[in-house]
């Protein structure tokens, strides 16, 4: 019976040591990342249950249901650039929405871009009094976007910051924006999925880091041991006999 043997190589040894650990740290960060999806999602259905509250109400959570009642301000608003709906490149469509001295950050939806970028969609907005409703949403910051803006209005934006939008209106300080529900007035088409990812696809993503992991350890093993001629894969060569 052939015995298991192992020879010692460096270099390929360094490899294994720094690669292992890492897919094995990924496949566990993703697992970990799907649960705080489906934690998000659960909150989320638990929120969506609840009446709407006024838009002004402190400490509001994201997917909270609001109401407000007032105008569009279309003159001055911020166009968020590159944003694809139904394999179609346009832009998000995010107006003030002023309510009795104070406003809101409302985003409309989307809106067709021109593919050539040499003119900015035009808008058909309701000039009277409105009442709409939405869903609270909370912006992470993307530490990989800058935030960039044109200098006039509509202003197009490269991602969302409430703190430097509400510069451009020397306005006080939201930390949400008011994403509107379908049946509201202004309301354009939109898709906002509730997370980006969804925890099945992160679960996927951790079974392939774990797989890459299985497959590194095999090959080290194979070019390391002689495994493969303990388990009868390979034949003792006459030299080994």
């Amino acid at each position: 019976m052939t015995s298991l043997t192992f020879k010692l190589n460096i270099p390929l040894s360094f490899i294994f040591l720094l690669l292992f650990p890492i897919l094995i740290s990924l496949g566990f960060w993703q697992l970990n990342r799907a649960e705080e999806k489906t934690e998000i999602l659960k909150e989320l259905t638990e929120i969506k249950q609840l009446p709407a509250t006024s838009w002004e109400t402190k400490g509001l959570q994201s997917g909270r249901l609001v109401k407000a009642i007032g105008k569009f301000n279309s003159k001055q608003y911020w166009l968020l650039d590159n944003k694809i709906y139904r394999g179609k490149v346009g832009f998000e469509v995010i107006m003030p929405f002023h309510t009795e001295g104070k406003v809101a950050l409302v985003n409309r939806g989307w809106v067709q871009g021109d593919l050539a970028r040499r003119k900015l969609p035009k808008l058909k907005t309701p000039l009277q009094e409105v009442t709409i409703t939405g869903r609270v949403h909370k912006n992470s910051n993307n530490v990989l976007i800058d935030y960039q803006s044109s200098s006039t209005w509509p202003k197009v934006i490269s991602r969302v910051s409430t703190e430097e939008m509400m510069k451009d209106l020397a306005e006080a300080d939201l930390d949400h924006i008011i994403r509107l529900q379908s049946d509201s007035p202004a309301v354009l088409p939109s898709d906002w999925p509730a997370v980006n990812v969804l925890p099945q696809k992160h679960t996927a993503y951790a079974v392939q880091w774990f797989a890459m992991a299985l497959a590194l350890l095999l090959m080290y093993l194979i070019y390391s041991t002689n495994i493969l001629r303990v388990i009868g894969f390979s034949k003792a060569s006459d030299s080994d006999i």
